[in-house]
């Protein structure tokens, strides 16, 4: 894996001592490392060094399970990087956060304690047809090994967060509803909801970039910095 390309470099804020979030942007098609760096200041300021990762744009040359590849090497690159860090969690927002748990269920490695998924979209076989889809070349086939479901983290010990906003999409509303609804069947998985009155897909993430927000709250909370 080429980390000195644009598209797929790293950028790690703060000192790696015992906490470390690994962060993926959404997008699939656009965006990129630097567009999801909101959490950052709260976390370094909580001594959580954060990491985020880009991935290549996907397209019928970079299918969805591509990027998929591309995310685990560079996860694992940080965790061979850093072997004294146990404490880590996975972390993304919208297509990140599918890009997480997927390669948490693959990799089903014991250092990643935690997943933290922002307004995730778990279930793909409905972008076949729309723009995202065509953008992307997601084929069916792509669309339905790539998609999220419980059970794949099933005999893992994690702890799972799922923060949205409720003005989000009503079809993504149902799909954060429905995955922690069965995961919370999932026996080794701690489960964490919550839904934002008043926060829509883009001011969720946005929003971490203030300490005193409701969502950095939830966060700081659920990697052991609140109370």
């Amino acid at each position: 894996m080429n980390f000195t390309d644009e598209k797929t470099k790293l950028d790690i804020w703060g000192e790696v001592k015992e906490d470390l979030v690994i962060f993926i942007h959404g997008g699939y098609w656009q965006g990129d490392r630097k567009s999801c760096v909101a959490p950052a200041i709260s976390l370094v300021e909580n001594g959580i060094a954060f990491a985020s990762i880009g991935y290549n744009m996907g397209s019928e040359k970079f299918p969805l399970s591509e990027l998929i590849r591309e995310v685990i090497a560079a996860i694992q690159y940080l965790l061979d990087r850093y072997p004294h860090i146990k404490n880590i969690t996975l972390g993304g927002h919208s297509a990140g956060a599918q890009l997480a748990y997927k390669s948490a269920s693959i990799m089903r490695c014991p250092r990643i304690k935690r997943l933290a998924l922002l307004a995730g979209v778990y279930q793909l076989e409905e972008l076949v047809t729309c723009e995202i889809g065509k953008v992307i070349g997601l084929t069916f086939e792509e669309a339905k090994k790539n998609s999220c479901q419980a059970c794949e983290l099933r005999g893992l010990e994690l702890s799972v967060q799922l923060l949205i906003g409720k003005k989000e999409s009503p079809r993504l509303l149902e799909q954060n509803r429905q995955l922690i609804s069965r995961l919370e069947n999932e026996d080794g998985i701690t489960t964490y909801y919550e839904e934002f009155p008043d926060l829509n897909h883009y001011s969720l993430i946005n929003g971490l970039r203030y300490p005193s927000s409701p969502q950095t709250q939830r966060l700081l909370s659920f990697l052991g910095k609140l109370p």
